[in-house]
């Protein structure tokens, strides 16, 4: 399941994602960032930090959030995946083909094909 939280401060809007980015719920991110835009946000930060899984499809739809926004006229970011240089190394998307994995300094690599 994917939780958004979504924090206003003079037209910036931070959504903070938790959970698992997938598929099935990459709309719902789209839905909530396509109503702020509508709304008349001037900026929209996605903070991806707290994701626990984040799919292939899951980064097509952060792209598709950032080209939403780009459209509408309001700023798109993407704040780094961990904010502590000395958070352990943790997978996103556990045993899975095409997986990302966040390193210890926030790095990120796609795991690709192993059989």
């Amino acid at each position: 399941m994917l939780r958004v939280q979504v924090t206003d401060c003079d037209g910036l809007h931070t959504c903070v994602l938790s959970g698992r980015l997938t598929r099935s719920s990459g709309p719902a991110l789209a839905v909530t960032i396509a109503q702020l835009c509508a709304d008349g946000a001037s900026s929209v930060e996605l903070d991806i930090g707290n994701l626990r899984t984040l799919e292939p499809e899951g980064m097509e739809m952060i792209s598709f959030t950032r080209e939403l926004c780009e459209s509408r006229g309001c700023r798109f970011s993407l704040l780094p995946l961990s904010r502590s240089l000395n958070a352990p190394s943790r997978p996103l998307a556990r045993g899975r083909r095409g997986s990302t994995v966040i390193g210890r300094r926030g790095q990120v690599r796609l795991l690709g094909d192993t059989g």
